[in-house]
């Protein structure tokens, strides 16, 4: 690609100015890179410690050929609120197109710099600096924030003091709060203690801001900032999201206080969704218990709609992960997203699973939504099933009717060749009407909460 180099120092229209004034830097560039150049050129504005601030005056669609000179440029702004009063190094950048910007090279005793002071006075300064006292700037949240200020002036100062915060081209964002003090300051003093403000629930949606604080003495028609002689004012601030709110499942956060399932059975089958599960904080991990009985094999399958892949319509912000185990000591290696086959439990060797729900990485927070499916199968042997339901008559022509002390719940007939050809719900009367059938021998599976249970029968 091609370089740009300098054709005259760097040059700013003044080495000082007050905070928002409008200024300009001029200087000249060459190209000797040998490659003709097409880009964009911009004046960078950094801090005293070399943080980049912003560009001034960018130029697009900027064409040189190769031992050519611009030989008058000039950057201008009409003033720039997010340089704060202080000192600002300044430099002439360039960017091919499609490339990434870059500082113009010093070339021929020309100097690529140029420095600026930012500095703004006032009778009422900033003695102390503003001070958040309360944590991060949150969305949905107050804020507590400490100031001292000194008079300046010559006269005592009887007014009110307000703190706000701003848009960064300067625009009133939201009222902090106001203090009035009617007792006075003199002159060349400052107050014993802090003031202290306590703003309502910030309504500004995430982002960087200016926190200012402003003075207006009584019967005054304006206000004015309060000066940065001794401390700066205003300040760069960043309003961040809102915290999330603890799911309905917590309190969560160990083995011991896992959120039980508790599962209702249909037809041996039961289906568990979170809907909407969190990790809400830092310090948040969900943990999740399915309990067995012991007369029943469980075939679980898990899932996780997170960031990564949702098995829904919905979307979710959590990259998640989760972990199983039968004791709350010893657990699997972590799975995304799903169980990479169904997990077989016996409920004679254990009692219980536990399900544990992470974040992909430390500190992570969002939303995620858990599902359960499992189906079960009753253990129970022949002889024990036999007791719990028979059937009379047998061999029968109109119904067969179900005789136990148990509700079968749900019935199937299939043929010897295990064809299934009459299946459904059974009622209160448990009766189930066969007569469509061809004479011959069928068999019925029942099932109930207890168990499933084969019976041979014959139709007539």
């Amino acid at each position: 690609d091609a370089s740009i180099s300098m054709y005259a120092t760097l040059s700013s229209s003044a080495s000082q100015i007050s905070y928002g004034q409008a200024f300009s830097v001029n200087t000249k560039a060459a190209n000797v890179s040998g490659k003709n150049f097409s880009g964009s050129l911009a004046i960078a504005v950094f801090d005293d410690s070399f943080n980049f601030v912003e560009f001034v005056g960018e130029m697009s669609n900027v064409t040189l050929e190769n031992n050519y000179a611009l030989n008058s440029l000039s950057f201008e702004t009409t003033g720039l609120l997010s340089m704060l009063p202080g000192d600002y190094h300044l430099y002439l950048c360039y960017k091919n197109n499609g490339g990434d910007w870059k500082i113009a090279n010093d070339y021929g005793g020309y100097t690529n710099y140029a420095s600026l002071k930012v500095i703004y006075y006032s009778d009422i300064e900033l003695y102390a600096d503003l001070r958040i006292t309360n944590g991060p700037i949150k969305k949905g949240q107050t804020v507590n924030v400490s100031y001292n200020v000194a008079n300046t002036g010559s006269s005592t100062f009887r007014g009110t003091y307000a703190l706000g915060l701003y848009y960064m081209d300067g625009s009133f964002g939201q009222l902090l709060g106001t203090t009035v003090d009617n007792n006075g300051l003199p002159p060349s003093s400052v107050y014993n203690s802090e003031i202290t403000v306590t703003s309502p629930a910030i309504d500004l949606e995430p982002g960087t801001y200016l926190m200012a604080l402003q003075y207006q003495a009584n019967g005054a028609s304006n206000w004015t900032l309060v000066g940065s002689y001794y401390k700066v004012n205003p300040i760069k601030v960043i309003v961040e999201e809102a915290p999330m709110k603890p799911d309905a499942y917590e309190p969560n956060n160990d083995v011991v206080s896992a959120y039980d399932l508790n599962l209702n059975y249909f037809n041996n089958a039961a289906s568990w969704s979170s809907n909407i599960t969190n990790v809400h904080q830092e310090s948040d991990v969900d943990f999740f218990r399915v309990d067995f009985e012991k007369d029943y094999i469980y075939t679980l399958d898990i899932k996780i709609s997170d960031l990564n892949k949702t098995y829904s319509s919905k979307t979710y912000t959590l990259d998640s992960r989760f972990s199983l185990s039968d004791d709350g000591v010893f657990w699997s290696p972590t799975y995304i997203n799903q169980l990479p086959t169904a997990l077989k439990v016996n409920g004679k060797d254990k009692d219980y699973v536990l399900i544990r729900v992470v974040p992909a990485f430390a500190g992570l927070t969002g939303d995620y939504d858990l599902t359960v499916t499992i189906n079960r199968e009753s253990t129970l042997s022949t002889d024990a099933l036999s007791r719990q339901f028979a059937i009379s008559p047998n061999p029968a022509n109109e119904s067969l009717q179900i005789i136990s002390t148990t509700k079968a719940e749900s019935y199937e007939v299939r043929q010897t060749n295990g064809a299934s050809i009459l299946k459904g719900k059974l009622d209160e009367t448990q009766k189930i009407h066969i007569a469509p059938l061809n004479p011959g021998v069928y068999f019925l599976k029942l099932e109930s909460q207890s168990g499933m249970q084969t019976i041979k029968f014959i139709k007539e």
